[in-house]
């Protein structure tokens, strides 16, 4: 009996093995598979042989870690009962993928649109968002992304005209 696994790009891995399982090369599984032609993309990361029946054999799978860098700006206009705010982010050196993102918002910002606007595509698509916690805003996004992107929120704060407009926190 054989094994072989694959990991798909954008997760990292940790594999753990005991008694009852032998490395093959991945070329060796292949020919024993009856695929001696398996392109190098195809081929498993690990492959194996295995003499025991239940070997102790895992893998711990987890996905890359993700950073990246954001030039934020805040425009507000200011009215005499509301402000319009438009937040903006750049975000450069993405590492990993990024399924959503996460903001902190006002708990009283009325959220107009929110898009997104990929380094690639010409225009923005809206995309859609959830207040995960009074002031938490949930971003997700219609695909995987893993490339610079721009982040546009757009709101309206209502405020009382004899008191002093605090300037909000995104």
């Amino acid at each position: 009996r054989s094994m072989a696994v694959s990991v798909a790009a954008g997760l990292s891995y940790q594999e753990r093995q005991s008694d009852g399982i032998e490395s093959l090369s991945p070329t060796e599984f292949a020919s024993a598979w009856g695929h001696p032609n398996l392109a190098a993309q195809s081929e498993p990361l690990f492959a194996y042989t295995l003499s025991a029946n239940r070997p102790n054999w895992s893998l711990l799978v987890r996905p890359d870690p993700q950073s990246f860098t954001a030039k934020q700006s805040l425009q507000l206009r200011c009215g005499l009962q509301q402000t319009a705010v438009k937040y903006h982010a750049q975000i450069d050196d993405v590492a990993g993928t990024f399924y959503l993102h996460r903001l902190e918002v006002p708990l009283d910002l009325q959220i107009e649109t929110v898009t997104l606007q990929n380094q690639d595509e010409s225009k923005a698509t809206t995309v859609r968002w959830a207040r995960a916690a009074d002031n938490q805003l949930t971003i997700f996004l219609s695909q995987p992304i893993r490339s610079p992107h721009s982040l546009v929120l757009e709101g309206i704060l209502a405020h009382s005209p004899n008191r002093p407009l605090q300037i909000p926190r995104i």
